[in-house]
């Protein structure tokens, strides 16, 4: 195994300790998963951002002259420290465009979605909502509510642990997997755009925050949404990926995961997808499916809101096009929401990942059952780009060879 590995590693730690001390809310690592044994002889922080800077420019140069094959992943970890460099950058100060930005961090394009695709995403939310008779219009927004919004979170933890139970057994059945997730469950209150947010370290185990903050609401169902995307979904993989790099399928770098980069890709499309991809009928509370439709298609109009922005459209022009696009998204939500994408470097792409990576997940609905299976082994058990994960979904529907990995 290449010795870029231990010093990869060594490098993300020195960063994640130098952030600690400048003590800005910046968290480089998001779980850290890598090999203890690489860590030895770490040496302290990096005494500012630009010898950091410095140091990871070197080990992109390294990495550049590497062999491909004493690696892994090697195409995984180019894009992956490229993300870092750029999220580091803007850090200190760099202005980035967002496509070149978006294009760096997560490995995509900024793509705005089609009207036509828009169009059809309302529909299939007006249609759910016509069914419980309820206007998709801001009459409705109080009727939603009622029928919609969780009134007492006091037993969500408690709820969502037994659901995690469940769904962890369906995939582990289902997709063919071994991992069994430890994890604790705390609460925050954060002005944040986050509901929930999974953490965690090899030393410290995983652990799961659920936001209580006023700007939050829960939905019926959100105990089987939560448990599905964080325990299901981000956990089980971890723990998945831990044990593919412990019998040399993952290098050990790449465990060094990042809210900044590329892996969130991966990481975020298959949480939000994954129980749309193996539920049987009944499995999904009406209440989450409905909030899923209506999640997709917001989503999808504040990924297509910032692209405008980031290209001089006025916000309060975008800003009222999308309250008539979307009535049961509140202006303090859409502000919220855009006001972190443009003042923070790591929502200017992490927030905007999430759209593009569950319409990319979701289109395995279209494969065979088997084929799909083999999809979610691959997504659980190795790490890709989002040009990896697009080749692998070409390879099964048989247009493409399989990528090499």
């Amino acid at each position: 195994m290449s010795e870029l590995n231990p010093s990869i590693s060594k490098f993300y730690h020195r960063w994640h300790a130098l952030e600690t001390v400048l003590a800005e809310g910046v968290q480089v690592l998001d779980f850290d998963y890598c090999p203890r044994e690489d860590l030895s002889d770490i040496e302290p922080p990096f005494s500012n951002r630009l010898e950091a800077l410095r140091h990871l420019e070197g080990l992109r140069s390294l990495l550049a002259d590497a062999e491909p094959d004493s690696l892994c992943n090697a195409e995984f970890l180019v894009q992956k420290l490229t993300g870092s460099a750029t999220f580091l950058r803007a850090l200190m100060g760099e202005r980035i465009p967002f496509g070149s930005y978006l294009r760096a961090t997560m490995g995509i394009e900024p793509e705005a979605i089609p009207p036509q695709e828009i169009e059809a995403m309302r529909a299939g939310v007006e249609e759910r909502f016509s069914k419980l008779n309820i206007p998709f219009s801001p009459g409705g927004k109080s009727a939603f509510d009622q029928y919609m919004v969780m009134k007492d979170v006091s037993q969500l933890g408690v709820i969502l642990r037994r659901k995690a139970d469940h769904w962890v057994g369906i995939l582990r059945e289902y997709v063919g997997l071994t991992a069994e997730p430890a994890y604790r469950i705390e609460t925050a209150s954060e002005d944040a755009y986050w509901a929930n947010w999974i953490d965690g370290s090899v030393d410290t185990g995983i652990r799961l925050r659920i936001n209580t903050h006023p700007r939050i609401i829960f939905v019926n169902g959100s105990e089987t949404g939560l448990a599905v995307h964080e325990i299901g979904g981000h956990a089980l993989q971890l723990l998945e990926l831990d044990a593919a790099r412990r019998m040399g399928r993952v290098d050990g770098a790449a465990l060094n995961l990042t809210v900044h980069s590329c892996e969130q890709f991966q990481f975020e499309g298959l949480a939000q997808a994954v129980a749309f991809l193996v539920a049987g009928e009944g499995d999904i509370p009406e209440a989450l499916e409905i909030e899923h439709e209506l999640r997709r298609y917001s989503g999808a109009l504040k990924n297509n809101a910032q692209i405008e922005i980031e290209a001089g459209r006025p916000v309060d022009e975008v800003v009222e096009q999308v309250l008539r696009q979307c009535p049961f998204i509140t202006p303090s939500n859409l502000l919220s929401d855009l006001r972190d994408r443009g003042r923070h470097p790591l929502y200017r792409a992490y927030m905007h990942v999430y759209s593009p990576s569950l319409r990319k997940f979701l289109a395995a609905r279209d494969l065979p059952a088997d084929r799909r299976r083999e999809f979610l082994h691959r997504m659980y058990t190795q790490m890709w780009t989002p040009g990896q994960i697009d080749a692998v979904l070409e390879s099964l529907t048989g247009s493409e060879s399989s990528p090499k990995n």
